[in-house]
């Protein structure tokens, strides 16, 4: 999907700058036109930069044209080019209508970083550490912005990001060792990432919509968390949070160390919420709270560690074959819908609760 995501990008797909989401998202700025970025360059299929006379060959298997922006960790260029490479922040302001698709070198960038234009930001596996008291990633300006295969860490004192207005889609995110997780008053899309070791919790949503699916939410908290919950959605927010697994979160006493929501309008199925402890202990606490629906997602309580079963739960939250509470589900739907790898849902009798769905 990411391949044809990407070759699509080039021409452009009214509002959004990733066709894929008009695909898969339902949204009223997919009918728009607007000034996404467009190339007149031809399209040159690769299989690797050797192929791409002076550029780099994109994850959709064409080579990147002279609409794409280059940053890498040690980048002093002002051109943005593959041969002159900006900084991340240079490449977010020189982004414009016209050209607005950044592809990071892999690396560790050591910065936090504003975003007030419009960008789509592939990071071929790069580490943005914001070593700050804040945030790493701040979305604001009324933006749409794109962030894909990226690691945000570092931003001890905030949030790894922000939304504080706009549009955010992201996918294939590791968001991990911040103070808070995501923070969001904005369109929040996430999809496919790793929300962990986030000491503060994981989740904020104070506003506005949510589309946010199969990811894993895990170690996020601590025994004294100060907020009501790891996951928080506010009244009034709309959209869904669908097929999330959220463990191993840790709250204080008589708190939600889960998922607490507030607003009767998102959709809340096939989530797997269980193993969250409250100072660390399986004391039989209560894992979601609030006034939304929850019947459609497994949320029980439990006061023996790792009743489902994962892989590993130090670090891989995929089911196992011994996960019977959460295997083949005969209430949900889930036809047409993928996991957190990419399988196809169901593959057994029925759809398996949470962000991964087990291949037999």
């Amino acid at each position: 999907m990411w391949r044809i995501a990407l070759l699509l990008l080039v021409v452009g797909c009214g509002k959004h700058i990733n066709p894929a989401w008009c695909a898969e998202h339902s949204d009223p700025a997919c009918g728009e036109t607007s000034d996404a970025p467009t190339s007149d360059a031809p399209l040159i299929a690769c299989t690797g930069d050797g192929d791409c006379a002076g550029t780099m060959c994109l994850p959709s298997g064409v080579c990147a044209t002279d609409a794409t922006l280059y940053a890498s960790p040690g980048g002093m260029g002002t051109s943005c080019t593959a041969t002159a490479k900006c900084s991340i922040a240079g490449a977010i302001d020189a982004a414009n209508a016209k050209r607005s698709l950044i592809m990071l070198d892999p690396g560790i960038y050591q910065t936090a970083i504003a975003i007030n234009h419009s960008v789509q930001i592939i990071g071929n596996g790069a580490t943005l550490d914001a070593s700050s008291s804040g945030a790493g990633v701040t979305v604001t300006n009324d933006v749409t912005v794109e962030l894909s295969d990226l690691t945000i860490t570092g931003a001890t004192g905030s949030s790894g990001i922000a939304c504080i207005s706009g549009t955010l889609r992201a996918r294939g995110l590791k968001i991990i060792g911040n103070q808070l997780g995501i923070a969001s008053a904005c369109a929040l899309t996430l999809d496919r990432s790793t929300v962990s070791t986030n000491v503060g919790g994981a989740l904020a949503i104070t506003a506005g919509s949510i589309d946010i699916r199969n990811n894993f939410i895990v170690h996020n908290g601590n025994p004294t968390l100060g907020r009501s919950a790891n996951v928080t959605i506010a009244s009034g927010v709309s959209g869904a949070f669908a097929f999330n697994t959220v463990a191993y979160n840790d709250a204080k006493k008589n708190s939600t160390p889960g998922v607490d929501c507030s607003s009767p309008g998102p959709n809340l199925d096939g989530n797997l919420i269980t193993d969250n402890t409250e100072k660390t202990v399986f004391n039989g606490a209560a894992q979601v709270s609030g006034t939304c629906d929850f019947s459609k997602s497994y949320t029980a309580a439990t006061v023996v560690a790792d009743d489902i079963h994962w892989v590993d739960v130090s670090s891989d939250f995929h089911l196992t074959i011994a996960s019977t509470l959460a295997l083949d589900s005969p209430t949900l739907v889930c036809e047409g819908t993928d996991d957190f790898d990419g399988d196809a849902r169901p593959k057994g009798e029925g759809c398996d609760f949470g962000a991964d769905e087990r291949v037999p």
